[in-house]
């Protein structure tokens, strides 16, 4: 029988399906993609129980990254993060 400790956890899947993208700075989105993969980590701390995970599914989460806004969503039974929206934040 494996322990669970010894288990590799599966990563979330990270995916951009938001248009008008091309005019976020690499930069930007190379650590929104960071970012999002350490809220991926945080995520499977989380107990499968918790009454958070509805308002995860129910509804979108703001991410702020060098002057853009993300909106994104989360799946948690396909493990997936997926940003629907991107805005550039008025200075």
């Amino acid at each position: 029988m494996w322990e669970r400790s010894k288990l590799l956890a599966v990563p979330w899947s990270i995916g951009i399906v938001a248009t008008h993208t091309e005019s976020v700075p690499v930069a930007v989105l190379t650590r929104l993609k960071q970012r999002l993969a350490e809220i991926g980590v945080s995520l499977d701390s989380l107990s499968r129980e918790t009454p958070l995970w509805d308002s995860l599914r129910e509804s979108p989460m703001r991410l702020h990254v060098g002057g853009w806004c993300f909106l994104y969503r989360i799946d948690r039974g396909e493990k997936a993060i997926a940003v629907i929206d991107v805005f550039e934040v008025p200075t």
